[in-house]
């Protein structure tokens, strides 16, 4: 299967009916006019009064942005076809969120360009942190609750770091491949060749996806990449503007926009968790370019909304 043929994965693929037939199909399009809106109506000040309910990563069961940063550590990421990956499943990093349910991270996923769209637009680049937890039913079986965290990134100058190692490792890659990323992304298929990325570690990942506020973005000149030409690219500076909305300088894990959905990806499971945090991160040109140049086009169309 692939992204392009995504309309009809529900028709012609067995055991896929539900990404045709579902009714909370994701991803979707986030709409600020109805949050705007809202600010601005008279039961605005009786919702500021009630938080929305933080998302908190654990790391040996300390919160993860709190804990003290480690040596630098080195990540596995794997290309399964469709999208880079970094699986988590063998380390204890816990998640919880408003439904009391305690989460247990598995994956980070990358999607060029972004799957969720606001107001009808694509970012560059959304990076999914999927998370499970188990429960035990009456009848002595378990049910599989799925939390999907997504953060978004702008275009700017310098990325994240936790993307920056990512590009530098796809970048050494295709070094030794000759610059050839079609040549990386068959070997990376054919013979599950693993990628690597040195960070700071999950608790530098934390503070730099979770504190993030939002920034105005000014444009600035830089080179393009590609031909060398003046490429506008978006930089971040401190927010003054006095008609930023409420929860402008409220960092991501209490700043996001929630919802019911599903896998993006067959079978497109639903009853997932969706948890959209609002301000996006940095991501410099050159960085998308490694990126996407190994990846490709791997968003799902939105969705409809069943209401």
């Amino acid at each position: 299967w692939g992204y392009a043929d995504g309309e009809e994965w529900g028709k012609d693929y067995e055991g896929w009916e539900v990404c045709d037939s579902g009714r909370s199909q994701s991803p979707i399009n986030i709409k600020r006019a109805y949050w705007t809106a809202f600010w601005h109506s008279p039961w605005a000040e009786k919702y500021l009064a009630k938080d929305l309910h933080p998302f908190v990563w654990q790391v040996g069961g300390k919160e993860a942005e709190e804990k003290e940063p480690d040596e630098k550590t080195e990540q596995s990421v794997h290309f399964d076809g469709h999208k880079l990956y970094a699986p988590y499943k063998t380390f204890d990093i816990k998640a919880e969120w408003a439904d009391g349910q305690r989460y247990h991270l598995e994956d980070m996923a990358f999607h060029t360009p972004s799957e969720h769209t606001v107001d009808g637009r694509h970012y560059p680049l959304e990076v999914q942190f999927i998370h499970r937890a188990w429960e035990q039913t009456e009848d002595g079986g378990n049910k599989k609750h799925e939390l999907i965290v997504s953060v978004f990134f702008s275009h700017a100058l310098e990325s994240a770091h936790f993307v920056s190692a990512l590009a530098e490792g796809v970048k050494q890659a295709a070094e030794e491949h000759d610059g050839d990323y079609d040549k990386l992304k068959l070997n990376l298929e054919s013979k599950g060749v693993e990628l690597h990325m040195h960070s700071e570690g999950f608790q530098q990942l934390a503070r730099e996806v979770l504190m993030q506020v939002e920034m105005p973005l000014e444009i600035d000149g830089a080179l393009n990449h590609e031909d060398n030409s003046k490429h506008p690219v978006k930089t971040y500076r401190a927010r003054t503007h006095q008609f930023a909305l409420p929860d402008a300088t409220v960092p991501n894990y209490r700043a996001y926009w929630s919802y019911k959905g599903s896998r993006t990806e067959p079978p497109c499971t639903e009853d997932v968790q969706w948890v959209l945090l609002k301000h996006s991160l940095p991501v410099s040109p050159t960085d998308l370019h490694a990126i996407s140049s190994l990846q490709g086009k791997n968003a799902r169309k939105t969705q409809p909304l069943h209401h």
